[in-house]
């Protein structure tokens, strides 16, 4: 049997399913050849889905059990995808668990994945944080045209680091490093180090030419005791 209503006016409903308290009930359920149920929002969302539930619940579930995605979003000009939550012990806006990728980011034009945060450094905060917990690499990122970067970072106003990393070794390169800017270990500048190296190789350089010129002036010396005493021994 087929349903056709409508319903106009604020807060309407034209079709409500409702099922009583048990495990497994269901409100409404839709089955077709190609879509089991759609929904058509012209001022807002097409379909909405709130769950109550505190036992691990979703507002919205798909599943695919022949191969396709359980669920896909696209839009022609904003996010195919959006996820936001307002948990402040943990919970993720968007999280991806796979026996593979968890997440992945693809794009044709910019970037695969972005990652931004407003939170002050002091709360240690990152716009993008990997961790290898069981040995594997916290990031790892690869570039297959020459000239461009594996893994970018970028800090908009200069008072932190683009590129954060933690741990022993805190980076590993194979390969070429290119430095542009300044290179700071420990505290102190590479290239000022560099100078003052070269300053102490100047200075001990100098002090070996002293010693030279003394060891010179003490065979000279030598030499001429060793004549006077000739000399002594002759008369």
């Amino acid at each position: 049997m087929a349903i056709n209503e409508s319903a106009t006016g604020n807060d309407s409903v034209a079709v409500t399913g409702t099922a009583s308290q048990g495990e497994r009930t269901v409100g409404v359920v839709g089955q077709g050849d190609s879509v089991g149920v759609k929904g058509v929002g012209k001022g807002w969302h097409g379909v909405e889905g709130i769950s109550n539930s505190t036992t691990g619940g979703f507002g919205v579930y798909g599943a695919n059990t022949a191969g396709g995605a359980g669920v896909v979003g696209e839009s022609s000009s904003w996010m195919g995808v959006f996820g936001r939550s307002e948990s402040t012990t943990g919970g993720h806006g968007v999280l991806g668990e796979a026996v593979g990728t968890g997440v992945a980011g693809v794009s044709k034009t910019w970037l695969g994945l972005y990652g931004e945060t407003h939170a002050p450094a002091s709360a240690g905060a990152a716009g993008v944080l990997g961790e290898g917990k069981d040995g594997g690499d916290g990031v790892k990122g690869h570039a297959s045209a020459p000239g461009k970067s594996g893994v970018a970072g970028f800090h908009l106003t200069n008072q932190g680091p683009g590129i954060f990393g933690k741990g022993s070794p805190a980076g590993f390169f194979e390969g070429d490093v290119t430095v542009t800017g300044r290179l700071i270990v420990g505290g102190s500048e590479i290239v000022v180090v560099q100078h003052q190296v070269a300053d102490l190789l100047q200075q001990v350089s100098g002090l070996q030419q002293t010693v030279a010129a003394l060891q010179n002036q003490v065979n000279q010396a030598e030499i001429s005791i060793s004549s006077l005493s000739s000399q002594s021994h002759f008369h």
